[in-house]
Formats: structure tokens, C-alpha cells, sequence
């Protein structure tokens, strides 16, 4: 009986070990897209952007303060539709597409545009009538396709810069890929599985799981915001040809949920634990 309960201790250490690094590896390659979107959005396009559009929205409002301005600038910059055509660009270029065009960015534009006057119209502290909103979107409509050339550029400047960057854009691709992030989801899921059939007796799955997340959260939470930190330099200038910041805010959002959950799990552990000995006690 005692080989069998290590046997089983082993081979849930094991899976447990596992199931750690399949976590650590799907928060990283769930964190890859939208990290390098941005940083390439913030390095090439936000400025030029938001340039753009608080010259539509003076145009339009000349009577608007700096403090304004700078509200629906703050806006601009973080509208997640630019990390989205920014996106699109940037996996057709690591696909290998050549003069190509993207699709979908029509779509992307009318939402941003839409969304801009809004808060325009709030921050303004006034009501667009319909004439007013269709002046506006003319007027943006006009700038959507220097925009998007912009993007285009950027990307595909990045993409000859160096045999380097072409081979991290492959990379890229392949960690972003479909196949990738949910074969690698399916084994995640299945080796948690795997975790709670090895350690259901008392619920020792809880705390295998709870430990699981909390050092998968410390990894992308706390380990890559602080090797940006230090490499972030070296690496964008490596790749970008400039010094740029890298936002790994997801990567802390992505960090902290995992390792909250982890907490959670073994609080909940505990807490079934602890209401089990008292049922048995009486």
C-alpha cells in the first residue's frame, strides 16, 4: 500500500510539474500578440495617429482646449482598433504575404471613428446633431487610408529590416498560430484533468492547481515585465532599430489572475478541509 501512495505522489508531482509548464507557456504565447502590437503600434504609428485626429476634432471644434485634446488623444492611443490593424499587418508580413492587403479594416475604422466622436461629443460636453457626426466622419474617413498605409509601412519595413527580424516574424507566426495556442490549451486542459483523476483523494488536486497558477502568475506577472525591464533596451533595439518601451501590461493582468486563482484554490482547499475534519470530529 505505501508503494502505491508513492507511486501516486511521484506521478502527481510529476503531472504537476507539467501542468505548471503547459500554464506558463499558453500565458506566454496568449501574452505574444498583443504585446508585440503595441509596441510596434506605440514605436511607429500612435503619434503620427493621434496627431491626425486631434487635427480633425480642432478642425471641426476649433474653440477645444489642450486639456481636451489631450483626453481624446489618451483615448486614440489606447483604443485597442489600432493594436487590431497593427495586428493584421503583422501576420500577414509573418506569413510571408507579399504585397498584400488586409482585410477587415473597414470594419476596425467605422467602430474607431464611431466610438471617437462619442467621446468627442462627451468630453466636449456638447450634442452632435447627425450633420454634425456626418462632418466629423468625412473628415476621419479622409485620413483612414494615410492610417493605414502607415501601419502597412511600418510593418513592412520591419519585416526587410534584418534576416533576425524576418526569423523572429516566423516565430511569431508560429507561436500565434491556432494550432499552437490550442493544442497547447487542449494539453493544459487535459494535464489538469489528469491532475484532479491522480489527486482527487482529499482534494489535493486544489492545492497541486493553486501552486500551479501562483508560480505561472509569478512567471508572466512578475518574471517577463522584469526581464523587459532589463533586456527591453536590447531587445527592441535589436528588432525594432530603436529604442522603444514594451508594454507587457497584459502580461501583469494575465500574471495576477492566474496566481489570484491560485490563491483561491487553495484557500478553498483549506476551508474544505478544515469543515471536513468538524463533520468527522462530531
Amino acid at each position: 500500500m505505501s508503494t502505491k501512495r508513492v507511486r501516486f505522489s511521484v506521478l502527481g508531482k510529476l503531472i504537476s510539474i507539467l501542468f505548471f509548464l503547459s500554464l506558463t507557456v499558453l500565458a506566454g504565447l496568449v501574452c505574444i500578440k498583443p504585446v508585440s502590437s503595441s509596441t510596434i503600434k506605440d514605436t511607429f504609428i500612435d503619434t503620427a495617429l493621434s496627431d491626425k485626429v486631434t487635427d480633425v476634432i480642432y478642425e471641426v471644434y476649433p474653440d477645444v482646449n489642450s486639456s481636451q485634446l489631450e483626453t481624446v488623444e489618451k483615448f486614440v492611443d489606447e483604443n485597442p482598433a489600432v493594436d487590431k490593424l497593427v495586428d493584421k499587418y503583422l501576420t500577414a508580413v509573418a506569413e510571408g504575404q507579399e504585397n498584400f492587403q488586409v482585410k477587415g479594416t473597414e470594419q476596425l475604422f467605422a467602430g474607431l471613428n464611431e466610438e471617437l466622436i462619442d467621446k468627442a461629443a462627451g468630453e466636449l460636453g456638447i450634442t452632435m446633431t447627425e450633420e454634425q457626426k456626418q462632418q466629423v466622419t468625412e473628415v476621419l474617413k479622409a485620413q483612414e487610408e494615410q492610417i493605414d498605409s502607415a501601419v502597412k509601412y511600418a510593418v513592412e519595413n520591419l519585416s526587410s529590416s534584418s534576416p533576425k527580424v524576418r526569423t523572429a516574424l516566423k516565430l511569431y507566426d508560429i507561436a500565434t498560430s491556432t494550432a499552437v495556442v490550442g493544442g497547447c490549451a487542449a494539453l493544459t486542459v487535459f494535464l489538469g484533468l489528469l491532475l484532479i483523476i491522480v489527486r482527487k483523494d482529499r482534494i489535493r488536486f486544489m492545492n497541486n492547481l493553486g501552486i500551479s497558477g501562483i508560480l505561472s502568475g509569478a512567471v508572466i506577472g512578475a518574471g517577463v515585465p522584469a526581464g523587459v525591464w532589463l533586456f527591453g533596451d536590447d531587445i527592441t533595439n535589436r528588432f525594432l532599430g530603436r529604442t522603444a518601451d514594451m508594454d507587457v501590461k497584459i502580461c501583469m493582468e494575465l500574471g495576477a489572475l492566474l496566481a489570484a486563482t491560485g490563491v483561491v484554490l487553495i484557500v478553498l482547499r483549506a476551508i474544505a478541509c478544515v469543515i471536513g475534519r468538524k463533520s468527522l470530529s462530531r
